[in-house]
């Protein structure tokens, strides 16, 4: 699983105003400059 499919199902569970934060957020950032690479640092909460 890429991190990008991570983030998607990160943000597929969240369902409230995060969620969607996190999904605008994460598509304004990515528009921006197309040679972002997402990666995933975190197994979960500390």
């Amino acid at each position: 699983m890429t991190p990008s499919d991570k983030i998607d199902q990160l943000i597929a569970k969240t369902t409230d105003w995060r969620g969607k934060t996190l999904a605008a957020v994460r598509k304004a950032i990515l528009s921006a400059n197309k040679e972002i690479v997402e990666e995933w640092k975190w197994m979960g909460s500390p």
